[in-house]
Protein backbone atom coordinates (compact mmCIF):
# COMPACT_ATOMS: atom_id res chain seq x y z
CA UNK A 1 0.00 0.00 0.00
CA UNK A 2 2.90 2.62 0.68
CA UNK A 3 4.48 1.85 -2.21
CA UNK A 4 1.29 2.58 -4.15
CA UNK A 5 1.01 5.73 -2.41
CA UNK A 6 4.83 6.77 -3.38
CA UNK A 7 4.40 5.93 -6.94
CA UNK A 8 1.69 8.33 -7.23
CA UNK A 9 3.33 11.16 -5.46
CA UNK A 10 5.25 10.62 -8.73
CA UNK A 11 3.35 11.37 -10.99
CA UNK A 12 0.19 13.69 -11.96
CA UNK A 13 0.26 17.47 -13.22
CA UNK A 14 -3.64 17.71 -14.11
CA UNK A 15 -6.49 19.30 -12.63
CA UNK A 16 -6.59 18.56 -8.62
CA UNK A 17 -2.91 17.02 -8.75
CA UNK A 18 -2.10 19.47 -5.85
CA UNK A 19 -5.12 18.04 -3.55
CA UNK A 20 -4.77 14.90 -4.29
CA UNK A 21 -0.86 15.43 -3.66
CA UNK A 22 -1.36 16.60 -0.13
CA UNK A 23 -3.85 14.06 0.63
CA UNK A 24 -1.54 11.32 -0.76
CA UNK A 25 1.47 12.85 1.74
CA UNK A 26 -1.14 12.75 4.58
CA UNK A 27 -1.53 8.85 4.45
CA UNK A 28 1.61 8.32 3.32
CA UNK A 29 2.81 10.09 6.90
CA UNK A 30 0.00 8.71 8.68
CA UNK A 31 0.99 4.53 7.60
CA UNK A 32 4.69 5.36 8.04
CA UNK A 33 4.79 6.50 11.32
CA UNK A 34 1.99 3.28 12.10
CA UNK A 35 4.71 0.66 10.16
CA UNK A 36 7.13 1.76 12.28
CA UNK A 37 6.12 1.77 16.14
CA UNK A 38 4.62 -1.72 16.01
CA UNK A 39 8.14 -3.62 15.22
CA UNK A 40 9.71 -1.82 18.75
CA UNK A 41 6.45 -2.02 20.46
CA UNK A 42 6.59 -6.47 19.88
CA UNK A 43 10.84 -6.12 20.26
CA UNK A 44 10.02 -5.11 24.33
CA UNK A 45 7.58 -7.17 24.80
CA UNK A 46 8.18 -10.67 23.26
CA UNK A 47 11.71 -11.46 23.82
CA UNK A 48 13.55 -12.34 27.77
CA UNK A 49 14.12 -9.39 29.62
CA UNK A 50 18.26 -10.13 29.33
CA UNK A 51 18.03 -9.78 25.10
CA UNK A 52 15.83 -6.14 25.22
CA UNK A 53 18.77 -4.51 25.03
CA UNK A 54 21.18 -6.06 22.14
CA UNK A 55 17.78 -6.86 20.08
CA UNK A 56 17.03 -2.84 20.50
CA UNK A 57 20.50 -1.92 19.37
CA UNK A 58 20.31 -4.40 16.63
CA UNK A 59 17.34 -2.41 15.31
CA UNK A 60 18.61 1.14 15.75
CA UNK A 61 21.78 -0.66 13.77
CA UNK A 62 19.46 -1.43 10.99
CA UNK A 63 17.69 2.07 11.03
CA UNK A 64 21.39 3.60 11.20
CA UNK A 65 22.44 1.77 8.76
CA UNK A 66 19.51 2.50 6.65
CA UNK A 67 20.28 6.14 7.03
CA UNK A 68 23.70 5.87 6.18
CA UNK A 69 22.90 3.24 2.59
CA UNK A 70 20.04 5.87 1.54
CA UNK A 71 22.33 8.69 -0.04
CA UNK A 72 24.66 6.36 -1.89
CA UNK A 73 21.44 5.23 -3.52
CA UNK A 74 20.38 8.41 -4.46
CA UNK A 75 23.68 8.80 -6.54
CA UNK A 76 23.87 5.67 -7.60
CA UNK A 77 20.06 5.84 -9.13
CA UNK A 78 20.33 8.99 -10.11
CA UNK A 79 20.09 8.70 -13.76
CA UNK A 80 17.61 5.89 -13.46
CA UNK A 81 13.46 6.57 -13.52
CA UNK A 82 12.64 7.99 -10.13
CA UNK A 83 10.23 5.62 -9.61
CA UNK A 84 12.58 2.90 -8.95
CA UNK A 85 13.34 3.27 -5.41
CA UNK A 86 9.75 4.09 -4.39
CA UNK A 87 8.98 0.24 -5.86
CA UNK A 88 12.08 -1.33 -4.25
CA UNK A 89 10.97 0.43 -0.69
CA UNK A 90 7.37 -1.19 -1.02
CA UNK A 91 8.60 -3.78 -1.92
CA UNK A 92 10.89 -4.18 0.72
CA UNK A 93 8.86 -2.76 3.66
Amino acid sequence: MRGLHRLALCGGTGPGAQVWFIVLIVIWVVTSSALRAPPLTLLGNTPPKPAIPYLSALAMLGYGLAARLSPYLGVVLRNHDARIPFVVSGVCC
